[in-house]
């Protein structure tokens, strides 16, 4: 009996304190959080725009990747594209694994396994996790790709 109790009462707690965490925010504090969010992005953004044309081949992936995921409006993906090609281009095996998912997706270019695979070798080379696995993937698929 006691330890049904003692069960029943770590349950109220558990269950007590989801509830207080997931507690929606008051209005007021709602409208902050709005101002806030609305204000940090463009703080951002421009830092991420100046540093991208100064050459800085991080935020140029990071711009490349606010483009390509729909935060800011790039229907056809070309300036994802270029960014994330100045980036790779400088050697970030980050923006080398985004232009091989690209072009292995066919997202603002037409599919290009063999580019893919190039850009998945230079990420790879460098470490990069998940281009090891899409590498792996592809050659396992299209074993000529990878000769």
């Amino acid at each position: 009996m006691k330890k049904v109790f003692l069960g029943l009462i770590v349950l109220v707690v558990l269950v007590g304190t989801i509830i207080f965490i997931n507690k929606p925010l008051s209005s007021n504090d709602s409208k902050q959080n709005v101002q806030n969010n609305k204000e940090k992005p463009n703080l951002g953004f421009e830092t991420l725009q100046d540093k991208a044309k100064k050459g800085d081949s991080k935020a140029q992936n990071e711009l490349g990747n606010l483009y390509a995921n729909g935060s800011i409006e790039d229907p056809t993906n070309k300036a994802a594209l270029k960014l994330f090609e100045q980036s790779a281009n400088q050697g970030y095996a980050e923006a080398q694994y985004n232009l091989g998912t690209m072009y292995q997706n066919a997202i603002g270019v037409d599919q290009d396994l063999k580019k893919a695979v190039m850009y998945f070798k230079l990420a790879a080379n460098q470490g990069h996790k998940e281009a090891k696995e899409n590498l792996e993937i592809l050659c396992e698929q299209e074993s000529t790709l990878c000769n």
